[in-house]
């Protein structure tokens, strides 16, 4: 395997070991960017003097530190080695752990760093000095932060006036206390603060909107609704060409709210035509996302790509028959059961519903197993007694085969679940499942990432990863209680 990686070209040997570390990130990431994931290649590192070094830069171009002891440590390899210093492209100190307090090692450590073009850091050790260093930087871009009120901003502010334009907010809340018209607010955004993900949550400054107010960096917009009219429609034609970089913008409200925002488009649609054919019906919408592309640059043009529903009965099919025609290029879809209801949804009529939206690339499924109808159904099952987070993991996995083989688009299946295991005492323990599906080779059905398996200590968790084996595949009578 290492003579025959050896004996191609240089250029693809660097292509397969960045392909072993850079993943593109599972589908519910909170950042979009790609992660590095080492494991892979510091095991052909060490195969032999070549390929080492060809797994150097990748190996130390990302590097996370929670403990300032490690931190140090760093600094002093940094000093000495000079060559290993600039490797590093992306250094994460968000959850530095500092259990006595020592000189700061930032403004030695940081100039060493000359290719370092990302920082994670908490913000509330951000100072003006701090600031100053990182504004002086000449590669540093980006500084993510995670201050959702701002809070911790405001207070920089008032400390310094330097720029906060390589300062990286991750998500703001625009709320009532401190709004889009908010002056403090403004003056952030004009020292050049960037925001990725801004969620508008109250009525009244939705109502204002910003005005000529532009957000620095903004990329995704979230706009609660209200009972009291909010009209976003009347400023986002005006907002959203003013941000080169917003491509998604998410509207979400309760089921009696979206009637009384009568100009938000798609849910005035659905719902209106939901009543008219399907009165009873048990679908209600939470949230709805537009995006741009390349072809439709009109906000009244951008298509709707993810929708969140939530299932209250089993009358679901009028409503997920209208979603997909009112809704052809939905690409993300998350579909939550009660928990406190069980037996409402059949096998075949749900995998019947969901394969609908033909262009889905990504499915969330929350609190589908105790909804599971009792139907008599061929399914592999475990040949042991185990909990019935164990026996939901094996449920909904052949659920989601059966829907990655109906979906050709479809990639990701994220499994949320929970539930009681009843031990032979009368013991009841809870447990809860979480885990992500994707299509495998030979249409099988792989876990995109660890699970989690949270029930009782005395049931151990079998080999997930195996094929499913239909040879052991029973008649049972599906009962989830």
């Amino acid at each position: 395997m290492a003579l025959t990686l050896l004996l191609l070209p240089l250029e693809l040997q660097f292509i397969i070991v960045k392909f072993l570390a850079i993943s593109n990130g599972w589908p519910w990431s909170k950042d979009g960017l790609p992660k590095v994931y080492t494991r892979h290649v510091a095991a052909v590192s060490l195969v032999c003097r070549h390929l080492r070094q060809l797994c150097l830069p990748l190996l130390f171009s990302h590097l996370k530190i929670s403990h300032t002891d490690q931190l140090y440590m760093l600094s002093n390899k940094c000093e000495m080695e000079l060559e290993f210093a600039s490797r590093i492209r992306r250094l994460n100190l968000s959850y530095l752990y500092s259990p006595v307090q020592r000189g700061d090692i930032l403004p030695t450590l940081l100039p060493l760093l000359r290719s370092l073009i990302w920082l994670d850091f908490p913000v509330n050790r951000i100072d003006a000095t701090l600031l100053s260093i990182f504004n002086s930087h000449p590669t540093l871009v980006t500084v993510a932060i995670c201050d959702i009120d701002l809070v911790a901003l405001k207070r920089l502010s008032k400390l310094t006036s330097l720029s906060l334009s390589k300062l990286r907010v991750r998500s703001a809340l625009s709320t009532i206390s401190f709004g889009l018209q908010d002056p403090t607010y403004r003056s952030l955004a004009r020292r050049g603060l960037r925001i990725v993900h801004l969620n508008v949550l109250d009525a009244y400054r939705t109502t204002g909107g910003p005005d000529t107010f532009t957000v620095s960096g903004l990329e995704e917009l979230e706009i609660k609704l209200h009972r009291q009219r909010t009209f976003p429609m009347a400023w986002l034609p005006t907002f959203v060409p003013r941000h080169d970089n917003l491509w998604l913008v998410t509207f979400n409200a309760s089921a009696s709210t979206w009637m009384c925002n009568p100009d938000v488009p798609f849910a005035s649609q659905f719902i209106a035509a939901l009543d008219r054919e399907s009165p009873n019906h048990t679908i209600h919408l939470v949230a709805f996302s537009i995006s741009r592309t390349e072809c439709s640059s009109d906000l009244e043009n951008w298509p709707v790509v993810h929708a969140e529903f939530q299932l209250t009965g089993g009358s679901f099919n009028a409503g997920f028959r209208l979603g997909s025609s009112l809704a052809p290029h939905l690409s993300s879809l998350k579909i939550q059961m009660p928990t406190h209801t069980k037996r409402l949804v059949k096998f075949n009529d749900f995998i019947a519903s969901i394969s609908l939206f033909q262009s889905l690339e990504r499915l969330e499924l929350q609190y589908l197993y105790k909804n599971l109808v009792q139907e008599k159904i061929s399914w592999p099952i475990p040949p042991f007694q185990t909990s019935k987070c164990i026996i939901a993991h094996f449920t909904l996995r052949w659920l989601s085969r059966c829907l990655l083989e109906r979906l050709s688009f479809l990639h990701f299946i994220r499994i949320i679940d929970r539930g009681v295991d009843i031990l032979p005492n009368r013991q009841y323990i809870p447990w809860e499942l979480d885990v992500v599906f994707k299509a495998g080779s030979n249409g099988e059905v792989e876990i995109c990432r660890p699970p989690v398996h949270l029930m009782a200590e005395q049931y151990s968790v079998p080999d997930l990863d195996a094929p499913l084996d239909y040879s052991r595949s029973q008649t049972e009578e599906i009962y989830c209680e």
